[in-house]
């Protein structure tokens, strides 16, 4: 990622949610973070899978995107004020989805919450 990890994030946010005609907040720290390659792309990756998920489970709420950095923690929530679709409905979360996000996140050492 040549412009890093948070000026990537911003823009995706702003691409998707604007396609999607959804309001939209980032909130990602003004330095970037010094992490390897494979790291930021693995979360870049989680990022873009939780967006489009959050997208398609909720009504047209804001969506938001918030990293925070605390003693060398990393923590990313992506969320919507919109209401949650109904369990078993077409567009709740895929498992596939969200075992990839959990794959990706746990290949560098982290953990997916949901």
């Amino acid at each position: 990622m040549h412009v890093g990890l948070n000026a990537t994030l911003r823009w995706n946010v702003e691409e998707v949610c604007g396609r999607a005609g959804r309001p939209w907040a980032v909130n990602v720290p003004a330095e970037e973070l010094p992490l390897s390659p494979d790291t930021a792309i693995a979360l870049y990756r989680v990022a873009q899978e939780a967006l489009l998920t959050v997208l398609a489970a909720t009504s047209e709420a804001r969506i938001e995107l918030e990293v925070l950095v605390r003693d060398r923690a990393f923590t990313m929530r992506i969320a919507s004020g919109g209401a949650v679709a109904e369990a078993g409905s077409d567009t709740t979360p895929s498992d596939y989805a969200l075992l990839s996000m959990r794959h990706r996140a746990e290949s560098i050492g982290g953990q997916l919450k949901h």
